[in-house]
């Protein structure tokens, strides 16, 4: 294990708002103004839609981040009973009893390690990785419950068949836009992201990470 890029992500991730839904709607934020000043400025159709491709990645990589954020939270913020039987199975899967002694000599703990370990790079493997905490299922969880913003009931908002479809299409689109640049998406589709359709994505998949009866639920 390479602990100086260990460390250079620990750092990278404590530069955020521990806050996983606080720093994932700052995100958003600069994504959704970038948007709507794209939206506002004179372009070719070509060089717009270049310009809002490249907003994709960025918007991936927030989701990312948040869920790996979450994870880290949970470690932090639960009780070591709800997550327990599946950290055991993860640190044998993983780790080595030397391993942990070596992170505990660089002055790690390896609780921070393993949402660096894990990887968010694709829906089926955000549930993957949740499935291992949840025991009712990552999806399953999160399509039983409604969310909102705390002091504004009118954000209410719910996670569908159709939410987790387009989240994963989203994850599809950055593949493409980063693996093939000069593709067919660019140069026939120009996928015109308004400013509108970025607001429908930052108001869905909103999980809020909670306790009930000792067990974890998003």
């Amino acid at each position: 294990m390479n602990y100086d890029k260990v460390k250079d992500f620990l750092k990278s991730q404590r530069s955020r708002d521990p806050r996983p839904m606080k720093a994932f709607t700052d995100s958003m934020l600069i994504i959704t103004t970038a948007t709507q000043e794209l939206d506002q400025a004179v372009f070719t159709p070509t060089t717009k839609a270049l310009f809002q491709q490249m907003l994709i990645p960025r918007l991936v990589t927030a989701i990312e981040c948040y869920f790996r954020d979450s994870l880290d939270a949970i470690f932090r913020l639960c009780k070591h009973t709800a997550f327990l039987p599946a950290l055991n199975k993860l640190i044998k899967q993983k780790y080595s009893a030397q391993e942990i002694i070596e992170l505990e000599a660089e002055g790690l703990h390896f609780l921070e390690i393993i949402p660096r370990e894990m990887s968010f790079q694709a829906l089926d493997l955000i549930t993957a990785a949740y499935d291992n905490f949840i025991p009712t299922g990552f999806t399953n969880e999160m399509k039983q419950k409604q969310y909102r913003f705390k002091h504004h009931p009118d954000s209410m908002m719910e996670v569908t068949d159709q939410t987790l479809a387009q989240i994963a299409e989203l994850f599809s689109l950055r593949h493409q836009i980063v693996h093939n640049p000069h593709g067919q998406m660019l140069s026939q589709v120009g996928l015109p992201i308004s400013a509108n359709r970025f607001s429908r994505h930052r108001h869905r998949a909103k999980p809020f990470m909670q306790r009930r009866n000792g067990r974890l639920s998003m």
